[in-house]
């Protein structure tokens, strides 16, 4: 055997240089097959990759690892014939002239089964289904994945196939019986971890919960903490899931939660993070009811404090700047850009709704402002993947699961963005998966220059060049790679194939001991690369994507990178400073608060008398420059004091006329219980109520995001927070209505 695999690793290396560098296996990607038959070189040397390992691996059984490494390169034959492509052994008939006539009918008989091994192969049937459902023949492909459900018998790797195929034509029934089938599995098999299969699971669960199927979603978040009970991220999913399906388990999303900070008690970076955003939102938070309290007590000592606050602002105004005023006061949220503006305009909205009943409330809103969300920084870029070009393409590409909209987002990012070296990261790892390795070799060579303190780089540039034949410098990516991190598995256990492969002599002494320390570091991740193998768009050799923490910090900055969509307050993009990403709700909220105390007293200047030709207050006929009311009535009805205004303004409106004895026309509105608004004869102010219901509704459904970017309304109403916010919001308006209009005359 280890001769064998000398003399087919030398002729394969001399062959696959004169062929082209860029054909691969054939597998599906996006339901199409790429090739339509195996190169003879590739061939040669798959087969002597498969010798080498079975050599390399003898530690873990030989015999078992010969097998799962033949059931592999068969599933890519039987994959080629089930589906129409041409296979035949003319090409290796002609790579093998110099071999003997044993061997070349031995390799002719393995490669090409007969019909009954066929049937009898689980593989046969799972990609013979995936034909029938292409064609159209449901039943028929129904009955090809049962066959293969059944022929697979304890065979994790197939089970786990027929799963994601199923799950993507949206056969729940018999997917979820794949679920207990792989999850009876993976108990009997003992504590192995599938890292890779967890990572492709909670993709998938990902797109149904965005798809509001949560019951199989949910079902396939356990699948994945069965695969790899060490994810955190698989605990944060289900924590996420459980708290926006519905319900309150609050319990359940706590418990979840803490498991998953349990398994980041060893990343000491994420840990950090997550600890520093707790502090500065319990400090904010602790920082704004501090500023409440004092608030409160100073304008509970001086009642008349409010109405000469915004009297004397009001006056010093030219009156054609108020109507911009009032704009600038609901439009000055989205133009923030540091916390020291948001505190003070925060506090110039709080300052005059501290007495009496709104205080409760205005605590309420205050609270919904600093809510710290469960799973800050995942949740964080979970929400911002979703609208993000960027970071969507990211966490589909390193799922696995990306198709034309994938590229198109991340191709349309790179173009304006060209100078990034994440996007040009993912847009090179996209290249590669499409078969496109000049494209990609380019890419990754640029990313080694400005990312070249990440391994995860020089790891995906080695493989380009094992792919291209470039072996000295793939050596070289590698060894560069693993002197950044010595201890990635998948790294060390790349190199061990290219030294397989080595063109001028066999170092496979050295491929072993690279071989030994992959399963050292990662146990099992020969058994995963197998796996990973048959993803769409991968081979042999494992491609790296970047860590968790710079998809984080790539978060932080695009909340504060000057371009609008990330700068955005509309739409819940992003968190800023540990808010709550609907903050922007509670900011209109007390901005409306602002308006109707502002409008109280008068919209514009105080309009002069009919008679004295002097501005005069509306209620008691004194000579005013403030507006309708002067201080003394504004006292006498509005101040902590007044028990009941509402029986003085019904037993002043019940006289008709002032005390000038001029009839008065005033109609009273409560907006928001212990406030009023005064109508004049003019309807300018009704016009200015319709304006701020419509500039409410339209800024609470993010319609100006609609046209800008990906923002979807049905997700933007599906989160509790959003939920919460609008059955307040309307409640309180509807409740006011109700009640002010009792009250008008």
């Amino acid at each position: 055997m280890f001769c064998t695999s000398c003399a087919w690793v030398i002729y394969a290396s001399s062959r696959g240089n004169e062929r082209r560098r860029d054909e691969e296996w054939p597998v599906l990607e996006g339901r199409a097959v790429r090739s339509s038959r195996l190169p003879g070189g590739a061939t040669a040397s798959f087969l002597s990759l498969l010798l080498a390992l079975i050599w390399l691996g003898g530690s873990r059984g030989e015999a078992q690892d010969g097998y799962e490494l033949e059931r592999m390169r068969k599933a890519h034959q039987i994959r080629a014939q089930v589906l129409g492509d041409s296979w035949s052994g003319g090409e290796l008939a002609e790579a093998g002239k110099e071999t003997t006539t044993e061997e070349r009918s031995e390799l002719e008989a393995v490669l090409r089964p007969s019909r009954g091994e066929l049937e009898a192969n689980p593989f046969f049937n799972l990609w013979r289904g995936e034909a029938h459902f292409r064609r159209g023949e449901e039943a028929e492909a129904e009955r090809c994945w049962a066959a293969a459900s059944t022929r697979a018998g304890d065979d994790l790797f197939i089970h786990w196939l027929l799963l994601r195929d199923l799950i993507g034509r949206k056969h729940w029934q018999a997917a979820s019986r794949e679920i207990q089938k792989i999850g009876d599995l993976k108990a009997k098999s003992g504590p192995i971890r599938l890292p890779m299969m967890a990572l492709v699971t909670l993709g998938l669960a990902g797109d149904l919960e965005r798809e509001r199927a949560f019951t199989p979603a949910a079902e396939l978040i356990s699948l994945a903490i069965l695969l790899d009970p060490e994810s955190e991220e698989a605990r944060f999913a289900k924590a996420r899931l459980l708290w926006e399906s519905g319900g309150l388990r609050l319990g359940e999303v706590v418990r979840e939660i803490g498991r998953g900070v349990a398994q980041l008690r060893d990343d000491e970076e994420r840990m950090q993070v997550i600890t520093a955003n707790f502090l500065s939102a319990l400090i904010w938070s602790l920082l704004l009811a501090f500023l409440l309290l004092v608030a409160s007590l100073f304008v509970r000592s001086e009642p008349l404090l409010r109405h000469e606050l915004t009297e004397r602002l009001r006056i010093s105004l030219p009156p054609a700047s108020h109507s911009c005023f009032l704009a600038f006061l609901y439009l000055f949220p989205v133009l923030l850009a540091g916390w020291g503006w948001q505190l003070f305009f925060w506090t110039l909205l709080v300052f005059p709704y501290c007495l009496r009943k709104e205080r409760l409330l205005l605590s309420l809103l205050t609270l919904s402002l600093v809510a710290l969300p469960p799973f800050y920084r995942y949740a964080a870029s979970v929400e911002l993947s979703r609208h993000d070009p960027f970071l969507r393409a990211a966490r589909e590409i390193e799922a696995g699961l990306y198709g034309k909209d994938t590229a198109r987002w991340l191709v349309g990012y790179v173009q304006t963005h060209a100078e990034d070296p994440l996007s040009r990261f993912y847009h090179a790892l996209l290249l590669q998966r499409e078969g496109r390795l000049e494209e990609a070799r380019a890419e990754f060579e640029w990313c080694a220059q400005h990312l070249s303190s990440r391994s995860a780089v020089h790891n995906n540039l080695g493989n380009i060049y094992f792919r291209l034949g470039r072996y000295e410098e793939a050596e070289r990516a590698y060894r560069k790679a693993l002197e950044l991190d010595p201890q990635i598995a998948s790294t060390h256990l790349n190199l061990s194939l290219l030294y397989a492969f080595f063109p001028d002599r066999l170092r496979l002494e050295e491929a072993q001991a690279e071989f030994k320390k992959a399963e050292a570091l990662e146990p099992g991740i020969t058994s995963g690369i197998e796996s990973y193998r048959e993803f769409p768009g991968n081979r042999f050799l494992i491609y790296q994507g970047v860590p968790p923490s710079d998809l984080a910090a790539r978060v932080r900055e695009r909340t504060t990178e000057r371009d609008r969509l990330a700068r955005s307050l509309w739409g819940g993009r992003i968190r800023f400073l540990s808010l709550s990403a609907l903050s922007f709700l509670p900011l209109c909220i007390l901005g409306l608060f602002w308006t109707s105390y502002w409008l109280r007293g008068r919209v514009g200047i105080a309009r002069p008398c009919c008679k004295c030709k002097q501005p005069c207050c509306d209620l008691c006929g004194v000579t005013t420059e403030v507006g309708l009311l002067c201080a003394g009535c504004y006292a006498a009805f509005f101040s902590p004091q007044v028990r009941d205004p509402r029986a003085r303004i019904e037993r002043l409106l019940s006289q008709d006329r002032n005390e000038k004895g001029e009839k008065l026309k005033i109609r009273v509105l409560s907006f928001f219980p212990g406030g009023a608004w005064f109508y004049t004869r003019e309807t300018g102010i009704g016009l200015i109520h319709a304006s701020l219901f419509l500039f409410l509704l339209f800024s609470l459904t993010g319609a100006g995001e609609v046209v800008r970017s990906q923002f979807s309304l049905s997700r933007f109403f599906s989160t509790p927070w959003t939920a919460g916010h609008l059955i307040c919001l309307f409640g309180l308006y509807a409740a006011s209505l109700v009640r002010g209009w009792r009250w008008s005359t």
